[in-house]
């Protein structure tokens, strides 16, 4: 298996371009071992992103994919424990008519 950037996989990483079909390839997925990948499109946009093929490749490398187009914002901190942690807005800030 590939080595991360460092040696350590890393905990987080932006998808380029909104998550387009090409924008973020199997090869850096590989190399950067991410744990979850932030995929910033905003809801139902004319361009389908994130793309289908992008999800795929996350998929098969057992990557979780945080997209704002279904969550809202996402806040990513690391506690004093060094553990990542994720919050994303519209789970924070439900509304009567939310799904």
């Amino acid at each position: 298996m590939a080595q991360a950037l460092d040696g350590h996989p890393v905990s987080w990483l932006l998808a380029s371009h909104h998550g387009s079909r090409y924008g973020t390839g199997g090869r850096w997925l590989d190399v950067a071992q991410p744990h979850w990948l932030l995929v910033s499109a905003g809801a139902r946009n004319p361009f389908g992103h994130p793309h289908p093929d992008l999800l795929a490749r996350a998929a098969t490398r057992d990557i979780t994919v945080l997209e704002t187009a279904k969550t809202g914002a996402i806040q990513m901190t690391v506690g004093d424990d060094g553990q990542c942690r994720v919050q994303r807005w519209r789970e924070r800030q439900r509304h009567y008519w939310s799904p």
